[in-house]
């Protein structure tokens, strides 16, 4: 059936409202507000989308985006059955935003002493990083200081003062590389001592010198040979005998000569043989000896072997 306008008189209509529609579908309101709706809508959900750690901050935010956008709007006078006017919508967004004013103030406080406590944080980390380098610059300048007045003592030949400033030193020596300099350093002093020591004819004071840097490098057949040379001055042969046989398989030609000289070689006779005319031995002693070699020239010819006291 197709209503008429003006078909029934006012005065005579029961229900004077009946044709005019539902009081529940959705108003046409102008462009503009329909703007304003979706603009303001979607700003307080996004406002809600960027609050997870506030949450009933995001609540309000979240209300207010679905009261301003138009399905919204819709859906709450659908579900409500109630016409949701715009000055209701207005009464009730500033309800809303009086409600969530002091969350906004208490969070925002919250967010301002996090980030204070943050910005002290960083302060204080970047204070202690220019302070962990102020203080590993002035450990590797006295590092380096010390290492440098040790190297002057022993160009000036004074091995105790570079020894005492290489242990200053090595309470600035952190890293690996650090301790490791240092030892090419404190081995250069030693070695400096040790060379004095064997000059001065000083060999038993020179041996604990030789062990501490055979102790760092025991395949150096110098040292091991220095250490037999002291240890045949100090009547250690059979020491000096066993750092001469160690040198020497290792090149050094000088221990084998000390070797020679402080061990020699000693022969005695371990027994007699027939020597032939031909340079041969028989050991027969009888008539026939020697018989098809040119005869007997000695009946009894000593046999040597050669042997070292210390072997």
């Amino acid at each position: 059936m197709r209503y008429l306008p003006g078909l029934i008189r006012k005065e005579f209509k029961v229900l004077p409202d009946y044709f005019k529609g539902s009081l529940h579908r959705p108003s046409k309101n102008s462009r503009f507000i329909g703007f304003l709706g979706w603009f303001f809508g979607i700003f307080f959900l996004l406002g809600a989308l960027i609050q997870p750690y506030h949450p009933l901050l995001a609540f309000f935010y979240g209300l207010l985006g679905i009261l301003l956008l138009p399905p919204g709007h819709n859906w709450i006078e659908k579900t409500f059955r109630f016409r949701f006017t715009t000055g209701i919508k207005t009464i009730f967004c500033i309800i809303v935003l009086i409600s969530a004013a002091p969350f906004v103030w208490y969070y925002g406080d919250i967010d301002r002493k996090q980030f204070q406590a943050e910005q002290e944080k960083s302060a204080r980390e970047e204070k202690d990083k220019e302070d962990a380098a102020g203080r590993e610059k002035l450990r590797k300048d006295s590092l380096e200081y010390f290492i440098l007045a040790g190297v002057r003592e022993r160009a000036l030949h004074n091995p105790d003062e570079a020894a005492n400033r290489l242990q200053r030193a090595a309470l600035f020596a952190l890293t690996p590389q650090d301790t490791q300099r240092l030892v090419q350093e404190n081995n250069a002093t030693t070695q400096l001592r040790l060379e004095e020591l064997v000059a001065a004819g000083q060999y038993q004071a020179a041996i604990p010198q030789i062990n501490e840097l055979i102790g760092r490098n025991f395949t150096n057949a110098d040292l091991l040979y220095t250490r037999a040379l002291c240890y045949s001055h100090t009547g250690n042969i059979a020491e000096a005998v066993h750092d001469c046989d160690a040198a020497a398989e290792l090149g050094n030609q000088k221990a084998a000569q000390l070797n020679d000289k402080i061990n020699p070689v000693t022969k005695h006779i371990t027994g007699y043989v027939t020597m032939c005319c031909d340079g041969t031995i028989s050991y027969a002693r009888g008539r026939g000896a020697c018989s098809h070699h040119g005869g007997v020239c000695n009946w009894n010819s000593p046999v040597y072997e050669e042997s070292r006291k210390y072997q």
